[in-house]
């Protein structure tokens, strides 16, 4: 992660479901996703 990414503000809730984000890992990079996933849709 670059000192810009690290710097930027996500916001730290689901804006669909309020429940937390989670940064992940996937096959095009990291990403937030709702710990609420697959119920979160």
């Amino acid at each position: 992660m670059s000192e810009n990414e690290k710097d930027t503000e996500f916001p730290k809730t689901c804006p669909e479901c309020g429940k937390p984000l989670q940064e992940r890992s996937g096959k095009y990079g990291r990403f937030l996703g709702c710990t609420g996933y697959p119920d979160c849709i």
